[in-house]
């Protein structure tokens, strides 16, 4: 035949059946890429009226659905739910999760109350191991400075380990699917790509002068590189590049304890803190102090000696050495 050949059909027998078809089912037919099928949804008012004339009027399971445009097995299983659960059994619930329906009958009451149990668990069991992958990601700057990357790198390796639900460990983790997915596509931004290039200044840096912080290179990057940016963002590049200072601080510390002390002080006082009269009992300390002149740094010293009595000074002394000289003339102007 001529329309075979026009959309190039094996046969125009195929053409012939197609028709045949059309003329037989016209009301309720739809073509889906050459294959016809029969497709009518059907109300609930219909579903009972189609179990009613069967029940009360006796009309056969074929009858009804040559009436009603189905097969006969499906009048039949309406039927059988109808006798079973009553109009209930009727209501179209495809769809719709199990645990959210309404049940009705004891038996689909316990199988609602098990998938809502099911569940819970499985919802609880997610965000459990989704907080354990957010747990083990290190805590660290990124260049493209998303502020919840390490959520979003759990919710990726639990759709790919676990197979989890992108939209469910999203809203485990209160994050937007939108956001996820805008940094699953690693489009990079003008704010990462200026990073990308101050990474790479920070790094030129960090080599030549090894033994400079953040606050450093961020000096350097403003007077060498025409870049002025904040602290913190030179902190957060230096961290994803783990750029650290090599420059270690001596402790000058003179209350350490001593591994091997070559005099113990007396305990005199053992923790006696008051005194019953004046001039009984006093405590005396050297108190450090620093002071700019120009871009020099100078100290002064101030040695006092305190009456647990009444908690006056009996006798300050104040220099800019720290010496035995200042201890005595202390201790000599307080007599």
């Amino acid at each position: 035949m001529a329309i075979a050949e026009k959309y190039k059909l094996r046969s125009g027998n195929l053409v012939l059946d197609w028709a045949k078809e059309y003329h037989r089912h016209r009301n309720s037919v739809e073509e889906t890429g050459g294959v016809s099928m029969t497709k009518r949804k059907h109300t609930l008012e219909e579903r009972v009226q189609a179990v009613r004339e069967h029940l009360e009027d006796g009309k056969s399971f074929s009858e009804l659905s040559e009436r009603y445009g189905t097969t006969a097995q499906v009048i039949r299983n309406w039927v059988k739910r109808y006798q079973e659960m009553g109009v209930a059994g009727l209501e179209d619930r495809r769809g719709k999760r199990l645990a959210n329906q309404i049940p009705r009958s004891p038996e689909e009451a316990l199988r609602i109350e098990n998938a809502r149990l099911e569940r819970e668990n499985y919802l609880l069991k997610m965000e459990l191991d989704l907080l354990k992958k957010v747990k083990e990601l290190e805590r660290g700057g990124s260049l493209r400075q998303f502020r919840q990357e390490r959520q979003y790198k759990a919710v990726r390796r639990a759709a790919k380990e676990q197979k989890y639900s992108v939209i469910e460990a999203c809203r485990a983790l209160h994050i937007s699917r939108a956001g996820y997915y805008h940094w699953r596509s690693g489009r990079a931004s003008a704010r990462t790509v200026e990073n990308r290039w101050l990474a790479g200044l920070v790094k030129k840096i960090h080599t030549q002068n090894p033994d400079k912080s953040y606050r450093r290179i961020r000096d350097d990057l403003a007077r060498y590189y025409g870049a002025p940016i904040n602290d913190k963002r030179v902190l957060r590049i230096c961290r994803s590049l783990g750029v650290r200072s090599t420059i270690k601080y001596a402790r000058h510390s003179c209350t350490r304890r001593a591994s091997d002390p070559q005099c113990l002080a007396e305990n005199v006082l053992n923790r006696q803190f008051y005194a019953e009269k004046p001039n009984e009992k006093w405590l005396t300390d050297v108190t450090e102090f620093k002071y700019n002149v120009g871009p020099s740094v100078h100290k002064l010293y101030l040695s006092a000696i305190l009456d647990l009595y009444d908690r006056r000074i009996v006798s300050f002394v104040l220099r800019d050495a720290n010496d035995s000289a200042l201890v005595h003339e202390t201790s000599g102007s307080g007599r």
